[in-house]
């Protein structure tokens, strides 16, 4: 009788984890069209620019030489910084580790700008996703939350985040009924059991993102065996919940 129940409430999970990552993949897939319309668009209106101002950038080389066309002389910028965190092709699902002095996108990506298609910020409220272009003059957002986690795109496959800032101590952060992009703000990997608990029974999972198999990866309390059990450095995550709750962060308790 206890195996059969088991085995009902495993299926019951697996239900609603399909559900949940049918509506995730719904929204990356009609996102994906629309950054291939978008981004084409205003390529076409940069690369009029760049003509217009005799702009060459060589991203293998992070340099940027440029002149108006009426002058004569040339100027060249080289950045050469230290990173922090690497990304591997395709989708990446991070947190920002460190409690940064500058939070601007420019900033942290200034070895990778060039390399950025499209920077996705989940907006609880609305439910949908919020998308920073480095093309587009008119960008919903151009700095990053300290308290959450972000998908990024980049075109190559050994770009990397730049965190000028200070390790982050003890975090309480405000999370709403459903879908949450919480960060994991540090630079040590914790089991999740010591702050999921604090939700009770208003947690319905915790998930993650498979770089390797640009795949989500779930985590629920009802599972006998969960695809994960552990969270790391610069990891980000979406946490579901059922109603509105605080996720405090207490250092100490996680390492």
């Amino acid at each position: 009788m206890r195996q059969n129940k088991a085995i009902k409430e495993n299926a019951l999970i697996s239900k609603r984890m399909y559900a949940v990552l049918f509506i995730f993949f719904g929204i990356i897939i009609a996102l994906n069209a629309y950054i291939i319309l978008y981004v084409s668009h205003v390529q076409k209106e940069n690369e009029d620019t760049m003509k217009k101002f005799d702009i060459a950038v060589k991203n293998d080389q992070n340099t940027i030489t440029g002149r108006p066309t009426t002058a004569t002389s040339f100027a060249k910028i080289s950045i050469l910084t230290r990173c922090n965190q690497s990304f591997g092709g395709g989708y990446n699902l991070f947190s920002v580790y460190k409690n940064l002095t500058n939070t601007s996108i420019a900033s942290i990506f200034a070895n990778s700008y060039n390399h950025i298609n499209v920077i996705l910020e989940w907006n609880e409220s609305s439910r949908g996703f919020m998308v920073f272009s480095p093309l587009s003059p008119n960008n919903p957002f151009e700095n990053l939350n300290p308290n959450k986690s972000y998908f990024i795109l980049f075109s190559n496959n050994n770009s990397c985040a730049i965190y000028n800032g200070t390790e982050f101590e003890d975090l309480n952060i405000t999370l709403l009924q459903g879908i949450n992009s919480a960060t994991y703000p540090y630079n040590f990997t914790t089991n999740i059991s010591n702050y999921i608990n604090q939700f009770g029974s208003s947690l319905r999972y915790v998930i993650k993102w498979n770089v390797t198999s640009q795949k989500f990866i779930v985590y629920s309390p009802l599972a006998l065996v969960p695809q994960f059990t552990t969270i790391d450095k610069g990891e980000g995550q979406f946490i579901l919940l059922t109603s509105n709750k605080n996720l405090y962060y207490d250092k100490s308790a996680l390492t």
